[in-house]
């Protein structure tokens, strides 16, 4: 089985953020021509999981994340935690909390797509939406009301792009699963 390694970049802060993985993900594009000058963070998505967005003190990293955030392998992340090997009973009970919520939500209507997956930190996902300004108020049930599945304390980042092959705008999140992950390191 041929290895696959992902770089991801982020060009405005100079981090690359590499994911060595054992099944077939696409490479970047070899024109990228802020690859060669990067530091290189190595993030391992098999067994002993460590992406390296999360610190030892659970703080989050918010240039690998933002650079994950913008990737064109955002896809293939998500995939890939969808399928991590080791994820604890409680992430799984979490999920199976966000989709239930997803699925009940009065936005749902209005939903076209949405996709979330979490590894035992940290949660990647994307949304979907037709209507331009439903992000906002699906954000705010999603993330702050009563009834919101999200742990009580953490943190959220999301970033809007652009996509009308999915039929409307899609909204990249990231969040924490696990609930001692509270706090995000701000760009300078």
């Amino acid at each position: 089985m041929k290895d696959s390694h992902i770089v991801l970049v982020d060009d405005s802060n100079s981090a690359n953020v590499n994911f060595d993985v054992s099944t077939n993900i696409k490479e970047p594009r070899a024109s990228d021509s802020s690859l060669h000058s990067l530091t290189e963070h190595k993030m391992e998505l098999n067994g002993g999981y460590d992406t390296g967005i999360v610190s030892d003190d659970n703080v989050v990293d918010s240039t690998k994340l933002n650079s994950i955030l913008a990737s064109a392998n955002f896809y293939e992340i998500i995939d890939v935690f969808s399928k991590m090997p080791d994820k604890s009973f409680e992430i799984i009970v979490f999920e199976n909390s966000i989709s239930e919520f997803l699925n009940k939500s009065k936005y749902s209507s209005i939903l076209n797509e949405y996709r979330v997956s979490c590894d035992n930190k940290i949660c990647f996902g994307y949304f979907v939406f037709s209507e331009p300004d439903a992000f906002a108020n699906f954000y705010k049930e999603f993330s702050l009301s009563n009834n919101s599945p999200m742990n009580k304390s953490g943190y959220v980042n999301y970033l809007m792009v652009t996509n009308n092959a999915k039929g409307g705008n899609e909204y990249r999140i990231s969040f924490n699963s696990d609930p001692l992950v509270k706090s995000i390191t701000a760009q300078k």
